[in-house]
């Protein structure tokens, strides 16, 4: 996927070419029971259920996500089913309070140890805005900004085993693009309370195989989202179906769902507050998270 920004004083349009994906699996925490969870996705650093295992909370609005934040002593891995070879996209939410700490590393099997790229939000608890990317002998190797006063956090991954390289974005903006460290294997995602500071939240993951790339192996869907920021009215313009947008506050609580089934929809957007949220559309089997802001 290629995300294309076109700013003028009036619009800003994001235009998403969307490739031919399979979702192996998704995971919004909403059928889990509250508290520790070590099940299904869902493991340990130890493997064994316990301290380190990720907490379901309601503390966003409505809804249950999965929460990290226990002072150095959580430390869950979300299993990804030991992928050798091929080419997968993994989607999630990060909410991360104003002025905290997050992190997040890329394993190279389900059992973990060997690490790839790992990447801390404000690693040093005072650098809120500020984050850090290194590779897994923890040498530096990227750097980006956040805005660090919206908790609302989109996470793409686009991991391709095959050329051993990956490609990361936050809130669409590409942080990272390079070698994944991992060379053609990647199992896990590990979620880590790294100091006092960290207190950050998951929602919405979405696990995806994507097909290899050709001619044929990527869908002619585009579609584009604009103005951006909006004031009343969200235009879509796409060549395919559109099925569905689901926006979001940052709370995480569900302010607007329609179910569409028609190419280029235009979603009235007065009811909501000025603000920051993320909107979700779905075309086919394919879903997109792009952030949003209302005026």
């Amino acid at each position: 996927m290629k995300t294309l920004y076109i700013f003028s004083a009036l619009i800003c349009m994001i235009s998403f070419h969307l490739q031919s994906q399979t979702l192996i699996f998704g995971d919004d925490f909403s059928t889990y029971p509250l508290g520790p969870l070590h099940e299904g996705h869902w493991s340990s650093w130890s493997g064994n259920p316990g301290p380190e295992d990720i907490q379901v909370v309601i503390e966003n609005g409505s809804q249950k996500t999965g929460k990290i934040g226990n002072n150095q002593v959580q430390d869950a891995l979300l299993l990804l089913g030991d992928r050798v070879g091929g080419q997968y996209s993994l989607n999630f939410l990060l909410i991360l309070p104003v002025g905290n700490t997050a992190y997040f590393n890329f394993q190279k099997f389900e059992i973990p140890g060997h690490y790839g790229i790992e990447v801390y939000f404000n690693e040093d608890g005072s650098s809120a805005g500020q984050g850090q990317i290194y590779a897994n002998n923890h040498t530096l190797i990227s750097t980006f900004t956040y805005d660090a006063n919206d908790p609302l956090i989109s996470i793409e991954v686009d991991m391709n085993l095959e050329d051993e390289t990956m490609i990361l974005r936050e809130n669409n903006n590409e942080i990272y693009s390079g070698q994944n460290y991992l060379e053609d294997s990647w199992g896990a995602m590990d979620f880590y309370s790294v100091s006092s500071n960290t207190t950050y939240y998951l929602w919405g993951i979405e696990f995806y195989e994507d097909a290899a790339a050709g001619v044929d192996d990527f869908a002619e869907d585009v579609f584009s989202v604009y103005p951006n920021p909006i004031k009343d009215v969200l235009n879509i313009q796409s060549q395919a179906v559109v099925d569905a947008i689901v926006i979001y506050d940052v709370l995480g609580k569900i302010v607007l769902s329609q179910k569409l089934s028609i190419t280029s929809p235009s979603i009235n957007t007065s009811n909501l507050g000025p603000g920051s949220y993320l909107a979700k559309v779905t075309i086919g089997s394919i879903s997109k998270i792009l952030k949003i802001i209302k005026q």
